[in-house]
């Protein structure tokens, strides 16, 4: 062995294990290093989080905010669910509107609930409410009207000859006073009919079927015509509002027959009308008040054979608690 090798094992073996160590975690580390420098193109830092900061309503920006629905609140409650929502109190106005409400509760908003970006609010609390003038309203909008003041609404129905068909007659409580939780409209109905026929009568008419200008009628009131004329009286009693019917000569007549009929109502012409055979004419009268009606029929042409006059659906119209009160 040479002197040189003999010098570098000496010095190898003076060299200390902890050194040794030292040195290749040095290495190692450097190696690790490297490895993971190439993983992470250009060693590059992660990207910063954005943070995206919404404009508040009225701003004229673009918006998230969605109008809620603070009815049923008080104003203080609104006005802080308001602002939960984004909504400054900035853009935020008040009124008064009548309601049955308790004070200081909203009771309506402007935008409804559910709008996006609202940049003007409307919040209605409660004043003291009355009933309004609801007479010849239609149903429906008394209904609203009553409801939009937070009143329960009843119907009751009841004829009225002189008022439209569902409109309101009057109301409970009144028009004027206080409003209450519950309001009942009495809204004009429909009139209910009874069979003219079948009320009591005197004279040459009677209840039966007909057949007019080739038109049945399972429902009808005969009457005799006669060259000296016929009456029939029927006693109204002021209860019936008006008289409807398809008048003519029953097809079973006479074809060369001709007649009047002539009807009054307490001594007032109420109709006249002049027609042949195979003639219909429709009949309508008002009766309003009427106590006794009078038809007179008046054979007009120079024939004896039998001729009948025939009011077809004859009908007495009113409210039916009068009509039910004339005699049968």
């Amino acid at each position: 062995m040479t002197a040189t090798g003999r010098s570098t094992r000496d010095f190898l073996r003076s060299i200390s294990p902890t050194l040794l160590i030292a040195v290749g975690c040095t290495v190692l580390g450097l190696v690790v290093g490297l490895l993971i420098g190439t993983q992470i193109p250009g060693g590059t830092q992660p990207a910063p989080v954005q943070v995206t900061v919404l404009p508040q309503a009225g701003t004229g920006g673009e918006t998230d905010v969605v109008m809620p629905d603070v009815r049923g609140l008080t104003e203080p409650q609104a006005r802080q669910a308001l602002a939960d929502h984004g909504v400054p109190s900035s853009v935020v106005t008040i009124n008064r509107r009548p309601h049955l409400a308790n004070e200081g509760i909203v009771v309506a908003q402007d935008p409804i609930a559910g709008t996006a970006g609202p940049t003007k609010v409307l919040l209605s609390l409660p004043e003291k409410a009355f009933v309004p003038k609801l007479t010849g309203t239609p149903e429906a909008q008394a209904r609203a009207a009553l409801q939009e003041q937070g009143a329960e609404v009843s119907i009751a129905r009841e004829y009225d000859a002189s008022a439209e068909v569902g409109t309101v007659l009057r109301s409970k409580p009144a028009e004027g006073k206080p409003l209450t939780d519950e309001v009942t409209l009495i809204v004009a109905a429909p009139p209910a009919s009874a069979a003219l026929g079948e009320v009591e009568s005197s004279g040459s008419c009677s209840a039966g079927s007909a057949a007019i200008n080739g038109n049945a009628f399972t429902t009808a009131t005969n009457c005799s015509a006669y060259a000296a004329g016929a009456e029939t009286v029927w006693l109204l009693n002021r209860r019936v509002a008006a008289l409807t019917a398809t008048v003519g000569l029953d097809d079973h007549s006479d074809p060369n027959a001709t007649v009047q009929l002539t009807i009054t109502g307490d001594g007032k012409r109420l109709y006249r009308n002049s027609f042949g055979y195979g003639v219909d004419r429709p009949l309508s009268i008002k009766l309003k008040g009427v106590l006794r009606l009078v038809v007179t029929i008046k054979r007009t042409d120079a024939g004896t054979d039998s001729a009948t006059v025939s009011f077809g659906d004859a009908a007495l119209l009113g409210a039916q608690a009068d009509l039910d009160s004339l005699e049968r």
